[in-house]
This record gives C-alpha cells, structure tokens and sequence, in this order.
C-alpha cells in the first residue's frame, strides 16, 4: 500500500495499431496503450498495460476526478516523479493482475490484484468508482 503503494501496476500487454499509409504498408505500427474505463475489468487490465509501457502520463485520469486519496493523486500525477522513482514504480507493478472475482456494486467495484514487492508478490483490492458512467481509481 505504501509504494502505492509506493505507485501501480502492469498486464504488460501491448496495443497494435494497423498501417499508417504508404510509407508504412506491411509494418505493424505499435500504439501506446491507454486507460479503458468502460468496465472494472477493463479499466484494471489497461491499467496494467499502461503501466507495462512505462507510461506515466498515460495515468492522468487513473484516479477519481478530484480525488483527495494521497495514493490515487500519486498516481494520476506520476509523470512528474523522478526517472527513479517511475523506475521503481513501473518494475513492482509490471507482471501484476487480476487475482481473483471482481466485486461490483452499483457504482462501486472491487477488484483484487498482486504485484511485486521487494519481500515478493503483493496483493491488494483496488476500489473502483463510476462517474459519468467511467470507471476510475477510488482507493487501494
């Protein structure tokens, strides 16, 4: 919870674009992947990705809009932490996942997830909350 819990997580799964015109044809283009707040799942599973990617400002929006939870804010404002510290970040949440059911109930979700520590695996429960029907970051 601390690097969180020192900072995040990732599925390491990577998003392909198609071709990008004539002087692409035939070349797969890579593509950052992004946020998916459509569902728990999604949301939790693109989390990972974004973070497999090393992506810190690809978790702007990670948290509840106008959130006040110190680790969520972290989160959402990572890419202004220093190279060492995203380093850090990025290792102990990458090769993390969904461990288990995810818990939904009207508006609020609760999804289970490991991710590395020093001492080994880590699990947690992410809270997810919807607003404006997207799913984002409550608490961890």
């Amino acid at each position: 919870m601390r690097t969180l819990a020192c900072l995040a997580f990732s599925l390491s799964l990577t998003s392909c674009g198609g071709t990008d015109g004539p002087a692409s044809r035939g070349k797969v283009v890579a593509s950052k992947p992004a946020l998916d707040h459509s569902s728990p799942k999604a949301f939790v599973e693109s989390f990972f990705a974004v973070v497999g990617a090393s992506d810190a400002p690809g978790l702007a929006d990670f948290a509840v809009p106008g959130s006040v939870d110190p680790e969520m804010r972290i989160m959402s404002e990572l890419h202004t932490a220093p190279p060492e510290m995203l380093k850090e970040f990025f290792g102990s949440f990458r090769g993390g996942g969904i461990v288990g059911d995810i818990k939904v109930s009207g508006d609020h979700a609760e999804v289970p997830i490991v991710f590395k520590k020093a001492a080994g695996e880590k699990r947690d429960t992410l809270v997810l909350k919807r607003v404006d029907g997207k799913w984002y970051a409550a608490s961890m």
